[in-house]
């Protein structure tokens, strides 16, 4: 593969289908899939595939050069990478991760954010506030990044009926934060993805509050991130300081409000 074009550049990585596989100089990569026999909770039941053990997605943790792990590790933050093939669920339900919440930090009032990149393919990211009111979706295609706001569940969509869609995302590094019970209970996002007519539209989750709003945003990043014109890997390679809010969001909360991540906000009414 031509290194120029490699979207894992500068990291000997490379994606054959759905599938990534990395030279010897990433040795600590931890590799899991996520089925939806052990998952099925997260879902609607028409979701359910015909194969019950069908991959959904797979992770790849610690997905960093072994010689820069230990930069990540210093500033308590990890590298992964997460593959979703498309067509995994049934029709008419995109390829879409369980999502997750972050739990609060130790000793702080504010939970962990968390940056994403897209490396291939195309994602649409559904963002959910704490009381399950508000939910916000943005579309992003190779090269674009989003932070996702401390408080707030996150589910990555496969925006695509084709391609593979990859993502890498930095977060910290500490055990037993991921809150994945914050979907469970609705088996989903307050709203859903669905194909139709060849474009993802937003349902309304039978499941979810009843007066829970749903609106396609545009991500903002941080000026300091969003002046650098490369990816997340190589730019805290260059920059760990600029990463800082990862691990310490009580200090960094002007940064991580709705409103300084977010613009352009217009409603999504069912069925668009």
């Amino acid at each position: 593969m031509n290194r120029a074009k490699n979207p894992y550049a500068p990291l000997p990585i490379t994606r054959t289908g759905v599938r990534l596989s990395a030279g010897p100089a990433c040795a600590r990569i931890a590799y899991q899939e996520k089925t939806f026999a052990d998952n099925a909770s997260f879902f609607p039941a028409a979701a359910r595939p015909k194969r019950k053990n069908t991959i959904l997605y797979r992770i790849y943790r610690n997905a960093c050069a072994d010689a820069d792990c230990g930069r990540f590790a210093r500033r308590g933050l990890r590298y992964d990478l997460t593959v979703l093939p498309p067509k995994t669920l049934a029709d008419p339900y995109p390829t879409r991760t369980i999502g997750h919440a972050h739990r609060h930090a130790p000793r702080q009032r504010v939970s962990y954010p968390e940056i994403y990149e897209v490396l291939e393919g195309t994602a649409l990211f559904i963002i959910e506030n704490a009381t399950h009111t508000v939910v916000r979706c943005a579309r992003l295609g190779a090269g674009e990044k989003i932070l996702i706001p401390p408080s707030d569940g996150h589910s990555t969509v496969n925006a695509s009926r084709t391609q593979p869609l990859v993502v890498a995302n930095i977060f910290t590094s500490t055990p037993n934060i991921a809150n994945y019970a914050f979907f469970k209970n609705q088996r989903g996002p307050s709203w859903e993805p669905r194909w139709k007519s060849g474009a993802i539209i937003m349902a309304k989750n039978p499941r979810a509050r009843s007066g829970a709003a749903c609106s396609w945003v545009v991500p903002k990043l941080p000026a300091r991130i969003a002046s650098m014109n490369e990816k997340i890997y190589t730019a805290f390679l260059k920059h760990p300081a600029a990463f800082d809010f990862l691990r310490d969001p009580e200090h960094h909360r002007p940064l991580l409000t709705h409103r300084a991540l977010f613009s352009t906000e217009r409603n999504a009414p069912p069925g668009r």
